[in-house]
């Protein structure tokens, strides 16, 4: 499997609650990709925005015509939500799988129960 990842230039510290779950999600992201999608490659973009973070996980899997949460949707889905951003998944048959993630920036020392 090939794995691409592109940062963008600007970068900017995460909460280490947005740190940890971005990284879940990934990880996440690829273990379903290997695991259902039987995937050859796999992009993952971060990009650190003014006053968000967009990240694109995509694959050129099997893809499917609909899917429903599970175990592991459903963990990227609550972790989202928690960080207050939003999840746009695209996917059809034969054309793989894109998780669509954006999530507010956070100063450096407010964790997400304060803010």
């Amino acid at each position: 499997v090939n794995v691409k990842l592109i940062l963008s230039k600007e970068k900017w510290e995460m909460t280490s609650t947005q740190s940890d779950y971005l990284y879940r999600i990934v990880q996440e992201s690829l273990s379903n990709s290997l695991k259902h999608g039987n995937a050859k490659n796999i992009q993952i973009s971060i990009q650190f925005l003014k006053d968000k973070i967009y990240s694109q996980i995509k694959d050129d899997g099997n893809g499917c015509v609909s899917y429903k949460d599970s175990i592991g949707l459903k963990g990227i889905r609550e972790r989202v939500e928690e960080l207050r951003g939003t999840l746009d998944i695209i996917t059809s048959k034969e054309l793989g799988f894109e998780i669509n993630i954006t999530v507010p920036k956070y100063k450096e020392t407010i964790e997400l129960g304060e803010v």
